[in-house]
């Protein structure tokens, strides 16, 4: 939410800041459910949670790197 009150390159990095440390938990974690299973609770009962923060943090990050969320940023 702060990076929406500032302008170019600090923008990038409180996005960055709070984005990469998120998607980097996912993917360990996304890694040790596939090594060993069992290792993230289950979301709807069939999917495990870090399967699914992985692909919300991916598709986040790629509407970032993509323009869509430069809130009124030429």
């Amino acid at each position: 939410m702060v990076s929406t009150l500032l302008t170019g390159r600090p923008r990038q990095v409180v996005f960055l800041t709070g984005w990469l440390p998120v998607v980097g938990l996912a993917v360990i974690a996304s890694g040790f459910e596939l090594t060993a299973g069992h290792v993230c609770p289950l979301a709807f009962a069939v999917l495990p949670q870090c399967y699914v923060s992985l692909i919300l943090a991916i598709l986040i990050g790629g509407t970032w790197a993509s323009g869509l969320l430069h809130f009124g940023d030429p």
